[in-house]
């Protein structure tokens, strides 16, 4: 009775369905056990435990409903089916009950019966113990996972922290370099149209001075040419100045 609970589950019969149709409504567990604690009450023919009390009815770990229930403990003393004992069964009830030597009335068996109280007693209070330790572990084991999950979760946020302020700095490292390399593309493209534009003005530049040193090259060919002609002019003009003196000579003779 101590071990067992009773397990009491309530039905509900449909009355319209054909054949009463049942279905289950949840379940309540009675404990059987809790009647030895209760006291003894003595009676004609022995001795009665009864309790009264209240049963959560429950549907899958959620409370719908309470019963009430009463257990009731009698005790009759020893059983003996020996035929004469059965044949004799009246008389020896009347007997027991007036007989002062009753087993139950004795103090060996208040003892043997306060014994196996104190046994259930003890059996219960060392199952409640286990169960307390055990709670008492599972609650140590779940606080001590508990801690653990809470530093693993730190651990995870700073690790992920770390990673996004390495993140945000590989990519300001990258942005620079995107700038600067945007920047060295600037400045080579601007160099190359430099470097364009002082070949443009070589090339102008070389065609000017080759345009001015023909132009030069002209001109003293040219001045080259009138000096030469005058020179011959002027090699030309005493044969002149002889013919014309020796005519007006003799034209004045």
């Amino acid at each position: 009775l101590l071990e067992e609970p009773l397990n009491v589950e309530i039905l509900s019969r449909s009355a319209e369905a054909a054949g009463g149709l049942e279905s289950s409504l949840g379940f309540a567990i009675i404990p059987l056990g809790e009647v030895f604690s209760r006291p003894i009450i003595n009676m004609t023919s022995g001795y009665r435990r009864s309790k009264d009390s209240m049963a959560v009815v429950k549907l899958n770990d959620k409370a719908i409903a309470q019963i009430s229930y009463s257990l009731v403990l009698d005790d009759f003393g020893v059983y003996n089916s020996s035929p004469t004992v059965e044949a004799n069964k009246y008389d020896e009830v009347n007997s027991i009950d007036k007989s002062p030597t009753d087993i139950r009335q004795t103090s060996e068996y208040r003892t043997a019966l306060e014994l196996e109280l104190w046994k259930a007693k003890e059996e219960e209070r060392f199952k409640n113990t286990l169960r307390h330790r055990e709670q008492k572990m599972l609650m140590v084991f779940a606080q001590e996972w508990k801690k653990r999950e809470e530093e693993r979760e730190s651990l995870c946020k700073t690790k992920m922290h770390e990673y996004q302020v390495l993140e945000d700095k590989l990519r300001s490292v990258l942005e620079d370099l995107m700038d600067r390399e945007r920047q060295l593309n600037g400045k080579e493209t601007n160099l190359i149209a430099m470097q364009r534009e002082l070949e443009r003005k070589i090339e102008l530049r070389e065609l000017d001075l080759m345009d001015s040193v023909q132009r030069k090259i002209r001109e003293s060919e040219q001045a080259l040419s009138a000096e030469q002609q005058r020179n011959s002019q002027l090699n030309n003009e005493p044969r002149d100045c002889n013919v014309v003196v020796w005519g007006f000579v003799f034209f004045k003779l």
